[in-house]
């Protein structure tokens, strides 16, 4: 609280919101945060996107309030100028922050932000798609929400070759979760991609996504149905 605004570094407000998962929630917690947010909103320098993921994951069990959803805000501006792009990892990271918090418009402010980061973010790959997944059960009712899982579908074709039959299969168990919006559509259409370019499909690999498949209308598995019957075929 005596600590001058903009004096504490960008690195060291990360740690301390990341170590924040540590406290108890109670009245000196409060006090810390609060004491926290001038030095978020005048810091000289822009937190980078691991020190945004620990800091909003460090927040996950603080009951929220005006200052939570404050700090949530602050540091979705600074996602959005940081110069550095986040990694798929670090979107996870953040996303799992988040989960099971009632989303405000702070919240979602950062959630767009990260939309952005993911359009061309590094790291994206089956496993941190899984991740990413993961964090969005029952939250598709928010639009910020379902683009995450449009941007990641527009994107499945171009990794394709990263998948291996195991993926499919834990990705599809993750969708399941999930109501079958346009997006969810749009995802499966573009996993068929992922069966098509992928690798090392084995068949338990197949046997258990054809057991996945009965959990989705026909009309959204159809064209990953129709790849993996080529699989098998091909394997023959």
């Amino acid at each position: 609280e005596d600590v001058p605004p903009s004096v504490v570094s960008a690195e060291a407000i990360g740690f301390c919101l990341y170590g924040v998962q540590t406290l108890k929630s109670n009245e000196d917690t409060r006090r810390f945060i609060t004491a926290l947010i001038p030095q978020i909103r005048y810091c000289k320098e822009t937190l980078t996107p691991s020190a945004v993921a620990g800091a909003v994951y460090g927040m996950r069990e603080l009951r929220p309030c005006k200052k939570t959803r404050t700090i949530v805000e602050l540091l979705a501006d600074h996602a959005n100028r940081t110069e550095r792009r986040f990694n798929a990892t670090e979107i996870a990271y953040t996303l799992n922050g988040l989960k099971g918090q009632v989303l405000t418009e702070s919240h979602r402010k950062l959630l767009r932000v990260l939309v952005q980061h993911l359009e061309r973010c590094d790291e994206l790959n089956p496993l941190t798609i899984r991740h990413i997944l993961m964090t969005l059960k029952m939250r598709t009712s928010v639009p910020e929400a379902t683009a995450i899982i449009s941007t990641i579908a527009k994107r499945l074709p171009d990794i394709a070759t990263k998948f291996q039959g195991h993926h499919i299969t834990q990705i599809m168990e993750r969708l399941t979760e999930l109501p079958e919006t346009p997006e969810l559509v749009l995802f499966m259409r573009n996993l068929a991609e992922c069966v098509w370019h992928g690798k090392d499909m084995q068949p338990e690999d197949i046997s258990n996504a054809f057991t996945h498949l009965k959990d989705f209308s026909a009309e959204t598995s159809a064209e990953l149905a129709q790849a993996l019957i080529s699989k098998v075929k091909e394997d023959k």
